[in-house]
């Protein structure tokens, strides 16, 4: 039995609207080329029927993890939920769609360019915690 379930709020879709997010990162936090903050929450839940340790993490709990994608006023973009607990940090953002859309290149993100008043392109990202590539 397998909980995960993604959600789609708002993603965006074209590249306008993913500078859109940025523009507003630049704007309310002064964080040029940021279209969204990526985090996990780990949540104790009851022991789903016949998971048998599908959920059971290192903290020896029954865990689900919640994965979400916010925009600079903390509205969620993309959520995730549902995962097991028995997961990486990594595991659970590389079982995303956000992720598989990203690997595919099918998330129409905008092309480098230069911070204002430099030269050198810069490409644009995703705030996340180091972990989630270790």
């Amino acid at each position: 039995m397998h909980l995960t379930e993604f959600i789609c709020f708002q993603i965006p879709k074209t590249e306008h609207e993913w500078l859109a997010v940025a523009k507003h990162y630049q704007t309310l936090w002064n964080f040029p080329h940021s279209m969204g903050a990526i985090d996990g929450k780990h949540v104790v839940l009851q022991c789903p029927r016949n998971s048998a340790s599908e959920y059971f993490n290192y903290k020896n709990a029954f865990i689900t993890v919640l994965f979400a994608l916010v925009d600079a006023n903390y509205n969620f973009i993309f959520v995730d939920a549902g995962c097991e607990g028995r997961n990486s940090d990594r595991g659970v953002f590389t079982n995303t769609e956000l992720y598989k859309k990203l690997e595919a290149k099918n998330l129409s993100l905008p092309q480098p360019v230069p911070l204002n008043g430099r030269e050198k392109s810069v490409p644009y990202f995703f705030l996340l915690e180091m972990k989630l590539f270790l």
